[in-house]
C-alpha cells in the first residue's frame, strides 16, 4: 500500500522522527538526552517512555506556539464519532470505561494537558494539538492531533516508518482510519472531510502502557482510603 506524497512530508517525517528526544528529570537540571523507546509511537520526539518537564514544554512552545495548559481533567479517550473506540479498539474503550463514571457523573484526574488551538502560525501541517501526560508519572497519556490538508503526506510517512497499517472503513459516514499497534499502545490515522469539503488527518496516539499504569495507581489509591474508613470505624466502638 503507498500513498501519493504531500508537500509538507519531510517536515513530518522530521516531526514524527526516531531520533533522540529531551527528558528533563529536573527542571533546575540540564536535560538527558535518552533515546525513545523502539516499542513507542512518537510525535515531536516525545515516546512514551518520556518525562513532562519545563523543557519539554518550552519545545513544544518552540514548534506549536502557545499553550493553554490544563490540570486535574476529565479524560476521553474516544475519537472521529461515538462508539468508534467500542467498535473498532476494545482495550481503549475499556480503559474509557475505567476513567469514567457509568452514570455520568464528572471524574477528574491527576493531569496535564496541553491544548495548542492555533499551531498553524507555527507550522501549517497542524489545526489543533492536545497533548495529555500524567499528572503522576509525568509520562504521555494520549496525544490529539488535527492536521490540516498539507499533512496529505502522513499515511505514507508512517508506512515507511512503522510498516503497513489496518485499514477500518467507516460504516455510518465518509471516511477511513488506519492504525498501528506495539503492545498496549497505538496509533491511529483517520483520513475525513472538514466542513468545507477538503481532507484533514487526524492523528490519535494512546499510551496504553502509561493509561494502565495511571488506572491502576487511582484504584490503589481509592482502596487505601476505603481502608482507612473501615479502620477508623472499626476503632471507634
Amino acid at each position: 500500500m503507498r500513498y501519493k506524497r504531500g508537500p509538507f512530508l519531510i517536515l513530518f517525517f522530521l516531526l514524527l522522527n526516531n531520533g533522540l528526544f529531551i527528558a528533563g528529570c529536573d527542571d533546575k537540571k540540564s536535560s538527558v538526552i535518552t533515546p525513545p523507546s523502539s516499542a513507542s509511537f512518537t510525535f515531536l520526539e516525545m515516546g512514551a517512555d518520556t518525562i513532562y518537564s519545563k523543557s519539554i514544554r518550552e519545545n513544544l512552545k518552540a514548534s506549536l506556539g502557545s499553550d493553554a495548559v490544563d490540570t486535574w481533567t476529565l479524560i476521553d479517550l474516544e475519537i472521529n464519532y461515538p462508539g468508534f473506540i467500542e467498535e473498532n479498539f476494545q482495550p481503549i474503550h475499556r480503559f474509557n470505561q475505567l476513567l469514567n463514571d457509568a452514570g455520568g457523573a464528572r471524574v477528574e484526574h491527576d493531569t496535564i494537558k496541553l491544548i495548542y488551538r492555533y499551531p498553524q502560525k507555527k507550522s501549517r501541517l497542524f489545526k489543533t494539538v492536545e497533548l495529555l501526560f500524567s499528572g503522576q508519572s509525568k509520562k504521555p497519556l494520549f496525544f490529539n492531533i488535527v492536521s490540516r490538508k498539507e499533512g496529505s503526506g502522513i499515511l505514507e510517512t508512517m508506512q515507511e516508518k512503522y510498516g503497513d497499517p489496518k485499514e477500518i472503513k467507516w460504516p455510518r459516514q465518509p471516511g477511513q482510519s488506519y492504525f498501528w499497534q506495539k503492545d498496549m499502545d497505538f496509533l491511529i490515522v483517520s483520513r475525513v472531510l472538514d466542513r468545507f469539503g477538503d481532507p484533514e488527518y487526524r492523528i490519535a496516539i494512546y499510551y496504553g502502557t502509561n493509561i494502565d499504569e495511571l488506572i491502576k495507581s487511582e484504584q490503589h489509591r481509592i482502596q487505601q482510603r476505603e481502608d482507612t474508613r473501615k479502620k477508623a470505624g472499626q476503632t471507634a466502638f
